[in-house]
């Protein structure tokens, strides 16, 4: 699938997230004022307390969509772990985010695709779906 990228999901080596955390300051500045070239170190920042981080997408990727009718991927929200790289996904790997997230269906998808309601919405029901599918195989196999 190709949507709002340049290239399909897997022609790219990775998905890196950079991530730029600030607080908010309270300005007590006149917004109005004209600062002259001279001045721009009188200027006071509106933000502040700035951490920045690279993460692989996966290893910060949490089990639900990033807002309740998409099927963008959510990460997790506690700065540590968005920091060291500790979502949901981290330790299961790369292959199971890559899986979980490419046959991920919110309700709308799944109406669409003629399956009824999602196969899975969370990584709990997502393991108890691969173990039915495992189940069925092994049917097959006797």
């Amino acid at each position: 699938m190709k949507k709002n990228t340049d290239y399909p999901y897997g022609a790219y080596k990775c998905h890196l997230v950079l991530g730029i955390l600030y607080k908010q300051g309270v300005s007590t500045e006149d917004e109005l004022k004209v600062y002259s070239i001279n001045e721009l170190n009188a200027i006071k920042s509106v933000i502040e307390h700035f951490i920045f981080f690279v993460q692989p997408k996966w290893k910060i990727a949490c089990d639900r969509p990033g807002s309740g009718n998409t099927r963008n991927i959510g990460g997790v929200i506690e700065i540590d772990k968005l920091t060291k790289g500790e979502g949901t996904f981290a330790i299961l790997g790369e292959k199971v985010f890559d899986h979980y997230w490419m046959n991920f269906y919110n309700a709308a998808d799944a109406t669409k695709a003629g399956i009824g309601k999602p196969h899975y919405n969370n990584l709990e029901t997502y393991r108890e779906y691969l173990e039915k599918e495992n189940k069925i195989l092994t049917e097959l196999k006797k």
